[in-house]
């Protein structure tokens, strides 16, 4: 992710954030994605026509700071990838407990404190926080205090999104 300024001036400057669930128990390993059938999942075509939905509301979203509806698409396109992989023939969870559990902490310290924090998902067991930089200390104190007792050796990365590539 770069950070993108639009001409009116407008710039979502955005921490990040990454926590490792620990796992508690997982009932047999993970199948990679490309070994997945596609019967029973969302088709293609659907997912293709929600993704680019969803992209083509992130630039008005992005020239006016609205990061209520940031929150909303990012995590919808976190929770969908995971609803597709767990409605496979052959069905799986990359999720762990923890996972669940640090998701539903932030839903909570979300609607409990207005902080504008949000996950995201890889396609394992991690979360990813994204969060305004001026928010950086309260998520920062909520993820040493809360979240990181779920995480494994309650050991977190701290980030930030940057400007991209560079050329050394």
């Amino acid at each position: 992710l770069r950070r993108r300024r639009f001409p009116d001036g407008q710039l979502i400057d955005l921490a990040a954030g990454q926590l490792t669930a620990q796992d508690l128990s997982f009932p047999f390993p993970p199948r990679p994605c490309f070994q997945l059938g596609s019967e029973g999942r969302m088709e293609g075509p659907q997912r293709f026509d929600q993704a680019h939905r969803h992209i083509s509301k992130l630039i008005p979203i992005f020239k006016t700071g609205d990061l209520s509806n940031f929150i909303k698409i990012v995590e919808l396109e976190a929770l969908t990838l995971h609803a597709m992989m767990m409605s496979s023939d052959p069905y799986f969870i990359l999720m762990k407990p923890n996972t669940i559990n640090i998701i539903n902490e932030i839903w909570k310290f979300r609607n409990l404190t207005n902080t504008p924090l949000c996950f995201t998902l890889d396609a394992g067991s991690n979360v990813h926080l994204l969060y305004p930089k001026s928010s950086l200390k309260q998520v920062t104190k909520f993820i040493e205090n809360c979240l990181s007792k779920y995480c494994q050796d309650g050991q977190f990365i701290n980030d930030q999104v940057g400007n991209g590539a560079q050329s050394l």
